[in-house]
């Protein structure tokens, strides 16, 4: 299997985890409930993201750098972690609804970028 098979094949299950963070978010509760679930997403992006670094992006980086997207990807996977890090800090339910919303957006953009690339 090639690795950009694998990646491919993660992207696919990240998707479908977006799907129910995007109909699960709005309905939570406790800010403890919105928190948990950032963090499952987190900790996932997190393996992904070391793998999808390690195995493709840096590989290929001075590929990326000559078509111009090298800052980009490294800017999108910082606004994701940036918006992960966020849900961790939130303070106040109504507003951290909309974080793992934000995530998911942020991620979703990302993972279709990388699936032209691959």
């Amino acid at each position: 299997m090639k690795i950009t098979d694998a990646l491919f094949a993660e992207h696919v299950v990240f998707h479908n985890m977006f799907d129910h963070v995007e109909a699960t978010a709005p309905k939570l509760n406790t800010l403890a409930e919105i928190k948990c679930l950032g963090a499952i997403v987190e900790i996932l992006l997190r393996a992904h993201s070391q793998t999808e670094d390690q195995l493709f992006i840096g590989p290929l980086e001075h590929c990326f750098e000559q078509i111009g997207q090298r800052e980009t990807f490294h800017e999108e996977h910082e606004q994701i972690e940036s918006n992960l890090e966020l849900i961790q800090k939130a303070t106040r339910l109504k507003p951290a609804r909309s974080l793992p919303l934000a995530a998911v957006v942020a991620s979703r953009k990302h993972f279709d970028k990388d699936y032209e690339s691959l």
